[in-house]
Protein backbone atom coordinates (compact mmCIF):
# COMPACT_ATOMS: atom_id res chain seq x y z
CA UNK A 1 0.00 0.00 0.00
CA UNK A 2 2.28 3.12 1.43
CA UNK A 3 5.45 1.98 -0.65
CA UNK A 4 7.74 4.10 -2.19
CA UNK A 5 6.29 7.28 -2.53
CA UNK A 6 4.78 7.61 0.68
CA UNK A 7 7.89 6.26 2.14
CA UNK A 8 10.31 8.83 0.38
CA UNK A 9 7.79 11.49 1.13
CA UNK A 10 7.99 10.87 4.72
CA UNK A 11 11.48 10.66 4.78
CA UNK A 12 11.42 13.65 3.08
CA UNK A 13 9.54 15.54 6.16
CA UNK A 14 11.56 13.87 8.52
CA UNK A 15 14.50 15.46 6.43
CA UNK A 16 13.39 18.32 6.85
CA UNK A 17 12.65 18.22 10.57
CA UNK A 18 16.00 17.00 11.42
CA UNK A 19 17.65 20.11 9.67
CA UNK A 20 15.46 22.32 11.43
CA UNK A 21 16.27 21.24 14.67
CA UNK A 22 19.86 20.98 14.36
CA UNK A 23 20.26 25.23 12.97
CA UNK A 24 22.02 27.09 15.64
CA UNK A 25 19.48 28.52 17.26
CA UNK A 26 16.94 25.34 16.01
CA UNK A 27 13.80 26.11 14.98
CA UNK A 28 11.76 23.67 17.36
CA UNK A 29 10.16 20.96 15.06
CA UNK A 30 8.00 17.92 15.37
CA UNK A 31 7.38 15.53 13.41
CA UNK A 32 4.14 13.17 13.93
CA UNK A 33 2.88 11.13 11.08
CA UNK A 34 -1.08 10.07 11.82
CA UNK A 35 -2.98 8.04 9.63
CA UNK A 36 -6.60 7.08 10.45
CA UNK A 37 -8.18 3.66 8.53
CA UNK A 38 -6.65 3.28 5.11
CA UNK A 39 -4.43 5.85 5.79
CA UNK A 40 -3.15 4.27 8.90
CA UNK A 41 -2.80 0.89 6.73
CA UNK A 42 -0.51 3.11 4.26
CA UNK A 43 1.49 4.73 6.90
CA UNK A 44 2.15 1.89 8.46
CA UNK A 45 3.40 0.29 5.59
CA UNK A 46 5.31 2.99 4.80
CA UNK A 47 7.19 3.09 8.12
CA UNK A 48 7.52 -0.22 8.79
CA UNK A 49 10.90 -1.13 7.61
CA UNK A 50 12.09 1.99 9.00
CA UNK A 51 10.90 1.15 12.60
CA UNK A 52 12.43 -2.03 12.44
CA UNK A 53 15.87 -1.03 10.97
CA UNK A 54 15.56 1.33 14.05
CA UNK A 55 14.47 -0.98 16.32
CA UNK A 56 17.48 -3.16 15.89
CA UNK A 57 19.75 -0.56 16.50
CA UNK A 58 18.71 -0.72 20.03
CA UNK A 59 18.91 -3.97 20.70
CA UNK A 60 21.00 -4.97 23.61
CA UNK A 61 24.89 -6.26 22.97
CA UNK A 62 25.00 -3.99 20.02
CA UNK A 63 27.03 -1.22 22.02
CA UNK A 64 23.76 1.38 21.45
CA UNK A 65 23.70 3.63 24.21
CA UNK A 66 20.39 5.40 23.33
CA UNK A 67 16.60 4.99 23.08
CA UNK A 68 15.08 3.36 20.74
CA UNK A 69 14.39 5.95 17.31
CA UNK A 70 11.52 5.48 15.90
CA UNK A 71 10.41 7.66 12.71
CA UNK A 72 10.06 11.29 13.22
CA UNK A 73 8.46 12.10 16.93
CA UNK A 74 5.80 9.97 16.43
CA UNK A 75 3.73 7.62 14.87
CA UNK A 76 -0.28 7.13 15.26
CA UNK A 77 -2.66 5.22 13.53
CA UNK A 78 -6.17 5.27 14.15
CA UNK A 79 -8.34 2.55 13.77
CA UNK A 80 -5.89 1.56 10.75
CA UNK A 81 -7.70 -1.24 8.37
CA UNK A 82 -5.28 -4.06 8.25
CA UNK A 83 -5.06 -7.20 10.18
CA UNK A 84 -3.41 -7.58 13.77
CA UNK A 85 -1.06 -10.26 11.86
CA UNK A 86 0.35 -7.37 9.76
CA UNK A 87 1.65 -5.73 12.73
CA UNK A 88 3.01 -9.05 15.30
CA UNK A 89 6.27 -8.99 12.98
CA UNK A 90 6.96 -5.40 14.51
CA UNK A 91 5.31 -6.53 17.72
CA UNK A 92 7.65 -9.46 18.37
CA UNK A 93 10.77 -7.24 17.26
CA UNK A 94 9.90 -4.73 20.03
CA UNK A 95 9.23 -7.33 22.37
CA UNK A 96 11.98 -9.79 22.31
CA UNK A 97 14.78 -8.30 20.43
CA UNK A 98 15.25 -4.56 21.49
CA UNK A 99 16.62 -2.84 24.92
CA UNK A 100 15.05 -0.05 26.35
CA UNK A 101 15.87 2.95 28.77
CA UNK A 102 13.76 4.12 31.32
CA UNK A 103 13.46 7.20 29.79
CA UNK A 104 12.10 5.95 26.49
CA UNK A 105 9.32 7.43 24.70
CA UNK A 106 6.44 5.49 22.51
CA UNK A 107 7.52 5.48 19.08
CA UNK A 108 4.59 3.74 17.61
CA UNK A 109 0.66 4.00 18.53
CA UNK A 110 -1.97 2.03 17.72
CA UNK A 111 -5.42 3.11 18.80
CA UNK A 112 -8.52 0.95 17.84
CA UNK A 113 -12.33 1.40 18.50
CA UNK A 114 -14.23 -1.35 18.80
CA UNK A 115 -17.21 0.80 17.43
CA UNK A 116 -15.77 2.24 14.40
CA UNK A 117 -17.98 0.69 11.60
CA UNK A 118 -15.36 1.03 9.01
CA UNK A 119 -12.72 -1.18 10.73
CA UNK A 120 -15.43 -3.39 12.24
CA UNK A 121 -18.02 -3.87 9.01
CA UNK A 122 -15.99 -2.61 5.72
CA UNK A 123 -12.56 -3.33 5.90
CA UNK A 124 -13.89 -7.45 6.53
CA UNK A 125 -16.09 -6.91 3.55
CA UNK A 126 -13.24 -5.75 1.74
CA UNK A 127 -10.74 -8.67 2.92
CA UNK A 128 -13.66 -11.10 2.45
CA UNK A 129 -14.34 -9.62 -1.37
CA UNK A 130 -10.47 -9.33 -2.55
CA UNK A 131 -9.54 -12.77 -1.06
CA UNK A 132 -12.36 -14.80 -2.30
CA UNK A 133 -10.39 -16.34 -5.32
CA UNK A 134 -7.55 -16.81 -3.15
CA UNK A 135 -6.46 -20.42 -2.05
CA UNK A 136 -5.20 -21.84 0.80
Amino acid sequence: MGHLGVTELLLKLEEIANVKNSLSPPIKSRLVVVGHSFGGAVVYSATTQILASRFVDSRAGKGYVDTAKGFGDLVVLLNPAFEALSYAPSYDLAQARCSYFDNQVPRLVILTSETDYATKLAFPAGQAFSTFFETH
